[in-house]
């Protein structure tokens, strides 16, 4: 199994550089189980606020982005459920100094490590953080 955290579904479901190449990335994914967290779904949701506010995405694409990603979520990927023992987790991950985690990325990884999924990311940091803590990851 592979959790995509937010940073591969933004590329995928919005136009960005990397989005062509990503599309083509998870195609190919087709046979493996794709998973998604709803801490996938409030990071998502905020970075298209975030790009309308800064004008970079206009309310018809964010709509659209959101409508596809939401689609997505439903016929093609396994929903990841977070709870007490993840954030426990996440906490735990988030005060390891050489780690250097950001609390979001610490919840994606102990989320990851619960499901035994291979977390995947365009995040140089995280990838890093999740080789440090021995958490299957693909930096994308």
């Amino acid at each position: 199994m592979i959790y995509l955290d937010a940073s591969i579904v933004v590329a995928i479901f919005t136009a960005e550089a990397e989005t062509v190449r990503l599309q083509k990335w998870i195609d190919g994914k087709s046979g493996e189980t794709i998973a998604v967290s709803p801490w996938v779904d409030v990071e998502f949701a905020a970075v298209l606020s975030a790009k309308g506010r800064a004008g970079a995405l206009d309310e018809p694409s964010r709509k659209k982005s959101l409508q596809l990603y939401r689609q997505a979520r439903r016929d093609s990927f396994h929903r990841l459920e977070i709870g007490d023992p993840q954030f426990e987790h996440a906490e735990r991950l988030a005060q390891n100094p050489v780690a250097g985690l950001r609390g979001g990325d610490a919840l994606h990884l102990a989320v990851a490590a619960a499901y035994r999924a291979t977390l995947c990311t365009l995040d140089r940091r995280q990838a890093g953080a999740a080789s440090t803590l021995g958490i299957g990851f693909e930096l994308v």
